[in-house]
This record gives C-alpha cells, structure tokens and sequence, in this order.
C-alpha cells in the first residue's frame, strides 16, 4: 500500500475532516503503511497537500484526492477531507491564512 493509499483509507474509514497528525497517528494504529523517514507527520503532511484540491505548486500531482475544509482545528491548522470522485486536474489556487510552518517548502518559494 502506497502512503497516499493509507491517508485515503483513514479519512474514508474516519468520514469527518482530520488533520496531518490525525492522519500519521490513524495510519500508524492500523499499521497501514511501514514509515522509514526521520520525521513521518511531514511526509504524511506534505502527500496531502500534494494531492490537495486548489493547491497548485511545481512538485503537486495532477491527481486530486484531498481538499481543505473551510474549519481549523484547536492548533488553528487545516483540516483536510477525501473528494467523493478522484479528480485528474489542475485546479486554482486556494488562498489561506495558514502560518508559513504549514505551507511546504515548493508553495512558500511559488
């Protein structure tokens, strides 16, 4: 199972907005994916957003899985939830008030 395969099957099974870590810690109770890197919460963070409706920077896939929620959690980070139907497009650019922490390295240099 690839690890976009994992946060697809954690927010289907959850059906409710979760965040990153929300997401990294539902994975690793129902071992769905084995995680080599140092820091797993970014890599789970930065495949949602590469795979994020409205987010459109040089590294993001073309493949839409994800989008953001209108609603922040107690940290004031995003929330994100699974698209009904996979979209295969490039969309426009959602505008957010997200501290730069959130924002991966390609969306703060685009």
């Amino acid at each position: 199972m690839r690890i976009v395969d994992a946060i697809e099957d954690v927010l289907k099974a959850n059906g409710k907005p979760m965040g990153h870590l929300q997401v990294y810690n539902a994975i690793k109770k129902r071992k769905l994916f084995s995680f080599g890197a140092k820091d797993p919460v970014s890599v789970v963070r930065s495949q949602i957003r590469k795979h994020c409706l409205g987010l459109d920077f040089p590294s993001a896939s073309p493949k839409k899985l994800f989008l953001i929620t209108d609603n922040k959690s107690k940290n004031n980070k995003p929330l994100y939830f699974l698209i009904g139907e996979k979209y295969n497009l490039i969309s426009e650019k959602i505008e957010t008030n997200e501290p730069c922490s959130e924002l991966l390295v390609e969306e703060v240099i685009q």
